[in-house]
């Protein structure tokens, strides 16, 4: 199952009065039983629809969606999160025993139910927050976890200066994540930092491995930022990179580069029931 699928209504089926006319299924490989239930279901409720592999990269595919439903595990949703502005999504656990599927809610046994609850418009909107990213005021793909700034090669000693408000300072680590409150309960937990409610609008950083020396001592090493604080890194160090949420593109971070990072205007609209 590879490449663009499109499935249209039969011309001699009425069109559903449903609000979800047009819909995007973005999949990773071994899921064709749950993929089987989903298509089954769309077709059962005359729901137009096309679906794409997780690895197709082309933010066209996601434009002019009434609905988009992510199945696999984290890394899917992730992936797909950056090419979506403000449709809603649904996320499909293939199997929850495998993928750890935070962002699910549903899966192939359930899916035609929470389907149905969707057309019947019983179901809520999650709005997760999302980071703005700008390197020397280029775009960076919003983050809906989190931002990763510092070595390519974690091993490596991250140089840059960090600056919040009216407060900065140099700093030698292992590299700077700046996460949301989705983020807090992945790398940023694994990092100790502070679990936020999912709903919430703030954001945080924290220093990973931060090494001090003989001379350097930090007190800018993790903060809960205000939805209108800015946060900035400056490059001091060759080969550096800047990632949102580990799973895109890599963004070259050297020497003089600037960081800025900010609460994103367009939260993902998660679909939850």
């Amino acid at each position: 199952m590879e490449g663009l699928i499109n499935k249209a209504d039969n011309k001699n089926i009425k069109q559903s009065k449903s609000t979800l006319n047009r819909v995007l299924v973005v999949y990773m490989d071994n899921t064709k039983k749950t993929l089987k239930v989903i298509f089954n279901a769309l077709d059962k409720f005359r729901i137009e629809y096309s679906a794409i592999p997780k690895t197709h990269k082309s933010s066209n595919v996601f434009r002019n969606k009434d609905l988009i439903i992510t199945v696999g595990g984290d890394g899917t949703f992730l992936g797909a999160a950056h090419y979506i502005k403000d449709t809603p999504v649904l996320a499909v656990s293939p199997d929850e025993l495998k993928h750890e599927g935070f962002f699910a809610r549903a899966n192939r046994y359930n899916f035609e139910a929470k389907l149905k609850k969707i057309l019947a418009r019983k179901y809520k909107i999650l709005s997760l927050q999302r980071l703005c990213a700008k390197i020397n005021n280029h775009p960076v793909e919003h983050s809906l976890n989190e931002i990763y700034a510092g070595k390519r090669k974690a091993y490596l000693l991250s140089k840059y200066t960090i600056k919040v408000g009216n407060k900065s300072e140099y700093q030698k680590s292992s590299g700077v994540l700046i996460g949301t409150a989705a983020g807090s309960n992945a790398w940023i937990k694994a990092c100790n930092g502070k679990i936020l409610p999912l709903n919430s609008k703030k954001f945080q950083f924290i220093v990973r491995e931060p090494f001090p020396g003989k001379f350097l001592k930090y007190k800018m090493l993790k903060k809960i930022l205000k939805p209108n604080e800015v946060i900035t890194l400056i490059s001091k160090m060759k080969r550096g990179v800047v990632v949102a949420d580990s799973v895109g593109k890599e963004y070259g971070f050297s020497n003089g580069d600037l960081l800025t990072v900010s609460v994103s205007k367009h939260p993902l609209r998660l679909a939850t029931f």
